[in-house]
């Protein structure tokens, strides 16, 4: 929200995406000018970024149910894998949310499906789906980029004459997506590569890169069935059914398909040394709904019970729609105390009680939005003297709370607190 606000004030694009949680990289900017008409049509209103991602998932499907029109069993795998991703507590949680949508399962569906098609009928139209909307899944999460290796092996394992087409025609695809982040780099001296090569990956808890660490927190996120015993079930059931459909002469080729994909992402995903966060497991869970699709009736129609019973219970569903801590109009009335008190330059941080990162952009936004004259610490250190520290579950103690970003802005002395709601407000620190 805070980049298209600005983009909507000064008139100039963003070239680069949100940051990458692990690498010191950026996402394309595309993810900007998909929610930007949202963000003009519903005047700058932070839920315009979900009715975007609502919008775009309700046009696929209907267009595929279109296109499909004369195929019962791709309308079938339509509203089978649609509805999975509907109720799935992984995609539910991170979308329900105003400050970060995500595209990535959409893309990957549409490219999953498009990359069959081009492998059964070899038409263009549907390797440069395919290719297109691979990249733009990849670009907006790199998680989604065992996918993409997915789909590259099986092809070269198996369509070895096709291989050189698929190939430039993802590596043309993931150049015009990032064009704007190229043009950056050129602009600034390879900024972002120069950083990549000198931080490298960035890691959480270096406890959490164990392989047994990975693989539980990638099947806990992935299966989101509650109890470590229940995903075990899950995992060996699943290893079970795609061996029985990989060998079974009755099985349909795209199911075949689908499972050696959904097995070559599984063991991808599982290589780099990173922490397994939740938006991590969308390439898989993606192909899995898609392979629980494509199955016979028989066999998928009993699987979607089952997890309709495990998704939808009674539980799950009030979580579904359990109401935010807060409003935005709650935040926003907080926010404006602050700024008509404070009418000077400030930077703002957050210290919260649920997430690690202390940027705080959807703060800054909603400060910004208020009246406040907000500055960013990490591009100028030296252009205010005071810093607005948004507490939201949390609190701020002096000489023992640390982060970087009040370690940058150097010693300082409290000025005044602002208790807006139980466990939200905001405190206003003076630099020494």
């Amino acid at each position: 929200m805070l980049v298209l606000w600005q983009w909507n004030k000064f008139g100039k694009f963003p070239l680069l995406g949100p940051q990458n949680s692990v690498l010191p990289l950026n996402q394309s900017s595309w993810y900007f000018y998909i929610l930007y008409p949202g963000f003009l049509l519903f005047s700058a209103q932070p839920i315009s970024a979900n009715y975007t991602l609502a919008t775009l998932y309700i046009v696929a499907f209907m267009s595929g149910l279109w296109l499909f029109r004369k195929e019962r069993g791709m309308r079938g795998l339509l509203m089978i894998s649609f509805f999975l991703v509907s109720i799935h507590p992984q995609f539910v949680a991170q979308n329900r949310t105003v400050s970060n949508p995500s595209f990535v399962g959409l893309f990957l569906m549409i490219s999953i499906i498009s990359f069959a098609r081009w492998l059964d009928e070899g038409k263009m139209r549907f390797l440069f789906v395919y290719a297109f909307a691979l990249a733009l899944a990849v670009s907006f999460s790199y998680s989604a980029a065992p996918v993409l290796l997915a789909t590259f092996i099986y092809v070269m394992f198996t369509r070895r004459k096709i291989i050189l087409k698929t190939a430039l025609m993802i590596i043309v695809s993931l150049m015009f997506i990032n064009l704007t982040t190229l043009a950056f780099e050129a602009k600034h001296n390879f900024l972002i590569l120069r950083n990549l090569l000198s931080r490298g990956i960035r890691v959480q808890n270096i406890e959490n890169i164990s392989i047994n660490s990975r693989l539980g927190d990638f099947v806990n996120y992935g299966f989101s069935l509650g109890s470590g015993k229940t995903n075990l079930i899950a995992v060996i059931s699943l290893a079970v059914l795609v061996a029985i459909a990989l060998f079974s002469k009755k099985t349909p080729v795209l199911s075949k398909r689908l499972g050696i994909l959904l097995s070559l992402t599984f063991i991808l995903s599982l290589v780099l040394p990173t922490q397994i966060f939740p938006h991590y497991i969308f390439g898989f869970t993606t192909l899995l709904f898609l392979f629980i699709a494509s199955l016979p009736s028989l066999i998928s129609l009993p699987i979607v019970c089952l997890l309709i019973f495990l998704y939808l219970g009674p539980i799950q569903v009030a979580s579904y729609f359990a109401p935010s801590p807060r409003s935005v109009g709650q935040m926003e009335s907080c926010f404006k105390k602050v700024c008509q008190e404070f009418k000077e330059p400030m930077y703002v941080t957050v210290q919260a009680n649920f997430h690690p990162y202390h940027t705080g952009p959807e703060h800054r936004f909603l400060m910004k939005k208020m009246g406040c004259e907000v500055k960013n610490i990490e591009d100028a250190s030296q252009t205010a003297s005071i810093m607005s520290v948004v507490l939201d579950g949390s609190d701020y103690i002096s000489g023992k709370t640390v982060f970087s970003e009040l370690s940058t802005f150097g010693k300082a002395s409290e000025l005044k607190r602002f208790s807006c709601l139980p466990n939200f407000g905001v405190v206003v620190l003076k630099k020494e």
